[in-house]
């Protein structure tokens, strides 16, 4: 268990040196920079830290919807992986409109049965269920 930890803390500080050499990363390796920071961002997020998992997501999409656009797939991918940190840290406000933006064009580019498609089209429906049933809840609850 202790490897665990350590292993968190070293990606925790791998992860904020990164973001502050992260231009210098994408001047001399572009895409292949997108990638890796993303694979770190997925790693630190698995282990539990999607705090600082976030500030890594938030600066791949930036740059992805730069480099790409905001319809490329790699781009709506990099968004739903931040819908799904911001959900994991309950921004659902935040997460939401990241899912339906990734799936409206996943769907429109690849169609509604392609595999990625669906994964981000049931990330954005789970969450507006729940969006939903805490609304619901709280409505319930209220006085009057």
């Amino acid at each position: 268990m202790r490897n665990i930890y350590a292993y968190s803390f070293m990606i925790s500080s791998v992860g904020f040196d990164v973001i502050g050499h992260f231009d210098h990363f994408m001047i001399a390796y572009g895409g292949d920079t997108l990638a890796g920071v993303t694979k770190l961002a997925a790693c630190m997020q698995a282990l539990g830290d999607a705090a600082g998992a976030l500030p890594l997501y938030r600066r791949v999409l930036k740059s992805s919807e730069r480099m790409f656009g905001k319809e490329h797939p790699d781009t709506l991918i990099v968004a739903n992986n931040l819908a799904n940190c911001m959900r994991a840290l309950g921004d659902s406000a935040r997460a939401l409109p990241l899912y339906q933006r990734a799936a409206d064009w996943l769907e429109s580019l690849f169609g509604p049965e392609h595999p990625t498609a669906r994964t981000v089209r049931a990330n954005c429906d789970q969450l507006e269920r729940e969006v939903a049933a805490s609304t619901d809840r709280t409505a319930s609850t209220k006085p009057g």
